[in-house]
């Protein structure tokens, strides 16, 4: 299993996984699938949440908002995704 760029065994705990499919791995193992738009839409909230933290911690939105893009650019990259802002 690819975890962006650490290998790492799994155990496979669900059926009809192929390579390429995006899961969820938890204590490792694979216990599910993810579908592509529910990862978009995950790291999109994980954004929002994670500047909102950071900003209410007294680090300046501009550099919250750099952290978190530096971030999710990493796995949107990962993805094949394009930025669209």
């Amino acid at each position: 299993m690819d975890f962006g760029g650490a290998v790492r065994e799994v155990i496979i705990a669900t059926e009809e996984v192929k390579p390429g499919d995006i899961v969820l791995v938890h204590a490792g193992a694979v216990i599910g699938k993810v579908r592509r738009e529910e990862l978009l839409d995950s790291l999109k909230m994980y954004k929002e949440m994670s500047v909102e933290l950071a900003v209410s911690s007294g680090i300046p939105r501009e550099e919250a908002e750099r952290q978190a893009e530096e971030y999710i650019s990493y796995w949107l990259n990962w993805l094949g995704e394009k930025r669209d802002g």
